[in-house]
């Protein structure tokens, strides 16, 4: 037992050192840049605003549920890829100054030793020597699918966590072994992909393990084996609960677009990409299939050889590079006509797991060539293994400048390209606002910062992230659809004032853009902010409303007649009327994101019109008591306002987060007890 002890401790210092050697290199070659290399593509326009925000929100003592930044509102809950629950985020939010600029660098490296130390930690408890599980972990690191997803945070993240993931799941098929602590290691890295807002790969890695666990021959039962799985599952559901049941009760009012978007075509780049690193490099990414001719000699070597494992995770390569052929072999249709795989896209995307357990094995096979005590082989052995370091640096080295590269047309540096955008704040910002952030619309490759808005305070009614559209519900997504897609080539001033658009920033000069009544506020070197004369409020008092019977009818008139009156949804009105006349007045008492307080002053009864996208979870009380919420203009809502002067609060609340909190708060309690128990025990 004190052996064992021992060898867990060495093994444990060692994965943390290569954990804190990968991440301390990673940060300084991210450091190195003097724009933050992780602030590119969809990193940059829509998940690093999103971070801000849920960051900013937490500071400031509230649970961030929604968000005014994108879309006219958003539910940051719903959206897993907020990662709003995600503590190392948090962790790089907090070590770093406020506008927060190099957060995600300092997560990714964060990520990197992670991935490192896991992968180690792994291939030790796999029984390799030192020497191969350290080299293991570099060529891990290295890898291209891993490589690329520096690009997309989430599934960076989540691939950091596969390695301790299978370390649980190796520890769960020994029935010798206590389950307790390889469970809560499991349910972690479990959870963590979740909370991190990459449920696809928690799927994937979830079916790994558990099929590691369940195809391990050992002595114990398969039943018990099943349990222990089970177990797995239901502890790492219940940690991810506050995020996980808010994105699930998501579902029926978002449809598939809450997880992803519509399949994508398969782009296999050949067996050429599988050996030549150029190739494999200029198709770089997602469709970067190369593994080394090295890296697939030593892998082989772990089949011949025999070594311990080694079927297993041939097996398991075997069969993620079937399902990456797609249409190739039948098996992608059988597993994709299974929820919770039907809502997700890109058979390529199960090259991830080829190219980690193509290196895993050759890692193994490494470690067989060196023991067999012949001199040759281990010669052998090492040759393979110095080919198999260089072919990756040489990959990396073609790879790491197309990952660098922008992902759009035009796509501006941070921070450096937003000062023409920072010198329009002191007019965007009123020093005495108390009401919501005003909205702009980013025309041109002004759109491509995205959502950086957000970051300053000032919302884009764009986002530019499609996949998040769902949320806001099948009809009102289409609504912005087309902006997304065609850069507002719809503009002009009935829509802007429809959606509470008070601003626009444009490409280059103020002379070029061709709008329709905006006044030509201010030019800036690359930028030219408009404005919208109508500054249309977030809360309005309808003058005038038209009863429609149903959302279809809501939408089709809102897109065809903009500039008609608002239509709001007869039969959730209720008989409510156009309201119409009356002087009213409306002001904001308080306001953050998805709680207001407003007070209304009217000689007779109206509709009050909220331009905040509309979802299941908001409630509205005049006064403290309950009142309906209507559907109106498309993608907003109403409220029937009283006559008189009244207080009217309203409040996005997350469904599914009380009982989801609840859930993780009594996991994590009962999982201390029985820690402190074993401790007792063991005293």
């Amino acid at each position: 037992m004190l052996r064992s002890m021992l060898v867990e401790n060495r093994a444990g210092w060692l994965s943390l050192a290569s954990g804190l050697g990968i991440g301390c290199v990673c940060l300084l070659f991210f450091v190195s840049f003097d724009s933050p290399w992780a602030l590119r593509g969809e990193n940059k326009i829509s998940l690093f605003p999103m971070y801000a925000d849920a960051w900013r929100q937490w500071q400031s003592g509230h649970v961030p549920v929604w968000t005014s930044g994108m879309f006219g509102g958003f539910p940051l809950l719903a959206g897993v890829q907020s990662a709003a629950f995600y503590p190392l985020h948090a962790v790089a939010f907090a070590l770093t100054p406020a506008p927060h600029w190099r957060a995600m660098d300092l997560s990714l490296a964060l990520h990197a030793g992670l991935l490192a130390a896991g992968s180690v930690r792994l291939l030790l408890r796999l029984e390799l020597r030192p020497l191969a599980a350290v080299l293991a972990g570099v060529v891990v690191c290295m890898a291209p699918q891993v490589v690329y997803w520096t690009n997309f945070v989430p599934v960076f993240a989540a691939l950091a966590w596969w390695p301790w993931l299978f370390l649980a799941a190796d520890r769960l098929s020994e029935p010798e072994r206590p389950a307790y602590g390889a469970i809560v290691l499991g349910a972690v890295a479990l959870a963590a992909q979740v909370l991190v807002g990459y449920i696809e790969f928690a799927v994937y890695s979830g079916c790994i393990a558990a099929a590691w666990v369940l195809a391990t021959p050992t002595r114990a039962a398969f039943g018990r084996r099943a349990v222990r799985v089970a177990l797995l599952a239901v502890s790492g559901g219940l940690l991810a609960a506050p995020q996980l049941l808010p994105t699930l009760m998501a579902l029926p009012w978002g449809g598939r677009e809450a997880l992803e978007l519509a399949p994508l075509p398969q782009q296999w780049a050949g067996v050429s990409a599988l050996f030549d690193p150029r190739e494999g490099a200029r198709r770089a990414g997602l469709t970067s299939t190369f593994l080394g001719a090295a890296t697939l000699l030593l892998a082989l070597s772990a089949l011949v050889l025999r070594a311990r494992r080694s079927t297993r995770l041939a097996v398991l390569a075997g069969v993620a590079a079937l399902l990456s052929f797609e249409a190739a072999t039948p098996l992608y249709g059988w597993l994709t006509a299974v929820p919770p795989f039907s809502f997700f896209r890109t058979p390529l995307k199960f090259w991830v797991v080829v190219n980690f357990s193509v290196v895993l094995l050759a890692a193994v096979g490494f470690q067989a060539l060196v023991s067999r005590g012949s001199r040759r082989w281990a010669v052998v052995g090492f040759a393979l293994g110095t080919m198999a370091l260089v072919e990756y640096a040489a990959h990396l080295s073609f790879e790491l400048p197309v990952v660098a590269s922008g992902h759009l047309r035009g796509e501006l540096e941070v921070p450096s390209g937003l000062a023409s955008f920072e010198a329009f704040l002191p007019i965007l910002l009123p020093a005495d606002s108390v009401g919501p952030p005003p909205r702009a619309a980013y025309i041109g490759w002004a759109a491509s910062f995205g959502s950086l808005g957000e970051v300053y305070g000032v919302e884009s009614i764009l986002g530019h992230s499609p996949a998040l559209l769902g949320l806001l519900g099948a009809r009102q997504a289409q609504l912005l659809h087309r902006s997304i897609f065609q850069g507002f080539g719809w503009l002009d001033r009935d829509w802007l004032d429809r959606l509470g658009v008070q601003w626009v920033v444009v490409q280059g000069r103020c002379a070029r853009f061709r709008g329709r009544g905006l006044e030509r506020l201010k030019q800036e070197e690359t930028m030219c902010l408009l404005r919208n004369p109508s500054q249309p409020p977030r809360f309005e008092l309808l003058e005038e409303a038209t009863l429609v019977a149903d959302t279809a009818a809501e939408l089709e008139r809102i897109q065809t007649r903009p500039a008609a009156a608002v239509p709001v949804v007869a039969s959730a009105a209720a008989g409510a009327g156009s309201r119409a006349g009356g002087a009213g007045q409306v002001e904001a008492l308080s306001y953050r994101p998805g709680v207001f307080r407003l007070q209304t002053k009217t000689e007779e009864e109206r509709l009050l019109l909220v331009r905040e996208a509309r979802n299941e979870g908001w409630k509205a009380q005049v006064d403290g008591t309950p009142t309906p919420i209507f559907p109106a203009a498309g993608l907003f809502f109403a409220v029937p306002i009283p006559a008189g002067v009244h207080v009217i609060d309203i409040v996005y609340e997350a469904r599914g987060l009380e009982l989801g909190v609840g859930l993780a708060g009594v996991w994590i309690l009962a999982s201390g007890a029985l820690w402190w128990r074993a401790r007792k025990g063991s005293g």
